[in-house]
């Protein structure tokens, strides 16, 4: 049975889906990854342990050794209702759990990580500066993405390496030719255009909005949260 703050966190994680990474088309593989049925969403249920957000949780190793293990699925993301920390904090533990999780494996390489968190820092000078923006889910969150995933994704858009001469007519043929973009590359710069045609301010206070929103419903539901902080726990 599903806890209520699990739940809260569940039907909020999904709100922030459907109005911003699908809605906006913030990730343009998104919705066909739900619906092929290879993304995953998951919610920790239980009290973290003190001291540490991501310890002493029994159902997280089981959920990530499943995931590595299945090569048809794609994207899991897991939202941890309880935890209260920096945005910082949070991005230092998430990727140190996966280099645990990969120490675990071996130490090959399965999965990529991106930390989401509702207070992610932006700059807006730049398309790649708005990328945590785009990352700012209601409660603290980790995605996960198998590499062969974005190795089918990447397939036949990003340029191959190949030696050309610089004396052949081709040479001369490609200098000529306009820049190709990566997949990234074109995400990210598509959705700064989106972002800053909206309103930047306007869409940072929709955010804000759901996360402030699903922290109420976690503490009106008698929901223990719990404050951590990386400095102090490495006392």
């Amino acid at each position: 049975m599903t806890s209520p703050a699990a739940q809260i966190a569940l039907d909020y994680h999904s709100r922030w889906v459907d109005s911003f990474i699908e809605g906006a088309s913030w990730c343009p593989f998104a919705r066909s990854s739900r619906l092929a049925g290879r993304t995953t969403l998951k919610a920790l249920s239980c009290a973290p342990a003190l001291g540490d957000p991501l310890t002493h949780w029994d159902e997280l190793p089981a959920w990530l050794l499943d995931f590595a293990d299945s090569p048809d699925a794609e994207v899991m993301q897991v939202v941890v209702p309880r935890v209260m920390c920096t945005a910082a904090d949070w991005e230092h533990r998430a990727k140190q759990m996966l280099d645990e999780f990969q120490a675990l494996r071996g130490g090959r390489s399965v999965l990529a990580l991106a930390a989401f968190h509702p207070q992610l820092m932006l700059r807006y000078e730049t398309p790649p500066g708005l990328i945590p923006l785009l990352r700012r889910s209601p409660l603290p969150a980790i995605q996960f993405v198998r590499l062969d995933a974005l190795a089918r994704v990447k397939k036949g858009r990003d340029n191959a390496d190949r030696f050309v001469s610089p004396g052949s007519p081709e040479f001369h043929a490609l200098l000529l030719q306009p820049v190709r973009e990566s997949v990234s590359d074109a995400i990210t710069r598509t959705n700064f255009e989106h972002v800053m045609a909206a309103g930047r301010a306007s869409v940072e206070a929709s955010l804000h909005a759901l996360a402030e929103e699903a922290v109420n419903a976690l503490r009106a539901a008698g929901v223990e949260l719990v404050s951590w902080n990386r400095e102090a726990a490495e006392r």
